[in-house]
C-alpha cells in the first residue's frame, strides 16, 4: 500500500483537508507540550544552561535538512516508486546521518575552541547521537506522508516529545543542569525511530540505484539547497551571538525563538508535509494545482497573520507570565 499513488481521484481534497487538520492539530498539540516543557525547565534552569546547548544547536541546525536531503519529499511526491528505490533512499539518509554524527563528534573540541567554552565539547559529542536516528526514520515518515497517514505521524511525534520531557524534567529537578537539555532530544528522537518503524511496516532491503532514484536525488538536491540556506539564516544569528556574548544572553535569545517557533513557525512546517504530499499529486494539472495552492495560502494567512500581530504586542507579558521575571529579555525579543 505504501507504493500506491493514493489520493489521485476526487477524494484528494478530502484527504488533504483531513490531513491538514490532523497535522495542524498535532503541531499545536506538540507546540503546547514544548511550551509547557520550556516553562518547567526555564524555572528549574538558568539562561546559561539554555545558552550552552544553543551554541551547539546553532552550528548543527542544518543537519536534519541535510540528512533528509529532500528525499522525504521525493518519496511522498513520486508518481511511482518501488521497494528497492525506497531502500536506496533509506540507506542514503542513514549514511548521511552517520557521516554527520562522526564529523560533529570529531569536531567537538574545535567547536569548544571556537566559542572559548570547554563545556560545549561534551555537549556536541553527545548530541551527535541524534543524527543517525534522524536518517533511520526519514523514509518511514515519508511513506506515512505518501499514504496520508498524518494521524500516525502525529502520534509518533507527540509520544517522542513526551518521552523526552519524562527524562529532561527529572534530570533538571535533580540538578543536572544543561544535561537535561542534551538528553531530551536524544530520547525524543529514539522514540520517534521506534514509533515510525512500528507505524510503518515497510522494512529496508538491498538498495537499487536506478535512473528514477537518480532523478529523486537530483530533486532532493534542489530542496536541500533551499533548505540549507534557510537553516543557515536561522542559525547564523545564534552563532554570532555565541562569539560575542556570554551563554546567558544566547539562552535568552534562544528561548524567545523557541516560543515563536512553537506558536507559529512549527505549524507551518507541519502543513508543508501535507501540502507537498497532496499538491505533488496535481503536477499533471497546473490549473487545479494553482487553485489549490492559492486556497491553501489564503487559509494560512487568515489564521497566522492575526496570531503574529497578537504575539508581537503581548510578547513581553507572555514570557514573564510563563517563564518568570528573569526571562524578561526574551519577552522583548519575542515581541520583535
Amino acid at each position: 500500500m505504501y507504493f500506491e499513488n493514493r489520493g489521485t481521484s476526487e477524494n484528494l481534497g478530502r484527504l488533504a483537508l483531513h490531513g491538514g487538520a490532523v497535522a495542524a492539530a498535532s503541531a499545536y498539540g506538540n507546540a503546547a507540550l514544548q511550551i509547557a516543557a520550556a516553562v518547567m525547565l526555564a524555572r528549574l534552569m538558568t539562561p546559561e544552561d539554555f545558552g550552552l546547548v544553543a551554541l551547539v544547536t546553532a552550528l548543527t541546525i542544518f543537519a536534519p535538512l541535510l540528512i533528509d536531503f529532500g528525499l522525504g519529499d521525493a518519496t511522498a511526491q513520486a508518481t511511482k516508486i518501488t521497494h528497492e528505490q525506497v531502500s536506496c533512499l533509506f540507506w542514503i539518509n542513514s549514511g548521511i546521518g552517520f557521516t554527520i554524527a562522526v564529523l560533529v563528534a570529531v569536531s567537538s573540541p574545535v567547536i569548544a575552541w571556537i566559542y572559548g567554552e570547554p563545556r560545549v565539547a561534551s555537549i556536541a559529542l553527545y548530541s551527535s547521537v541524534i543524527f543517525p536516528l534522524l536518517g533511520m526514520s526519514a523514509q518511514h515518515i515519508a511513506l506515512l506522508r505518501r499514504t496520508m497517514q498524518f494521524g500516525a505521524i502525529a502520534k509518533v511525534q507527540i509520544i517522542g516529545t513526551l518521552a523526552g520531557l519524562a527524562v529532561a524534567i527529572p534530570m533538571a529537578m535533580s540538578g543536572y543542569g544543561y544535561w537535561a537539555l542534551v538528553f531530551r532530544p536524544i530520547v525524543n528522537m529514539a522514540c520517534v525511530v521506534v514509533g515510525a518503524w512500528l507505524a510503518c511496516e515497510w522494512r529496508p532491503g538491498l538498495p537499487v540505484f536506478d535512473k528514477d532514484v537518480s532523478s529523486m536525488v537530483r530533486f532532493g538536491m534542489h530542496v536541500v539547497g533551499y533548505s540549507a540556506v534557510t537553516a543557515a539564516s536561522r542559525g547564523v544569528d545564534r552563532i554570532a551571538l555565541g562569539l560575542s556574548y556570554q551563554p546567558q544572553q544566547v539562552g535568552s535569545y534562544h528561548n524567545a525563538l523557541m516560543l515563536y517557533e512553537n506558536s507559529i513557525y512549527n505549524a507551518l512546517a507541519q502543513i508543508h508535509g501535507v501540502g507537498s504530499a497532496a499538491l505533488g499529486k496535481l503536477r499533471a494539472n497546473p490549473a487545479e494545482l494553482r487553485e489549490k495552492y492559492e486556497a491553501a495560502l489564503s487559509t494560512l494567512a487568515f489564521f497566522v497573520m492575526p496570531a503574529a500581530v497578537i504575539l508581537s504586542v503581548t510578547g513581553s507579558d507572555v514570557v514573564v507570565m510563563l517563564l518568570g521575571e528573569r526571562w524578561r529579555e526574551s519577552g522583548v525579543l519575542l515581541g520583535i
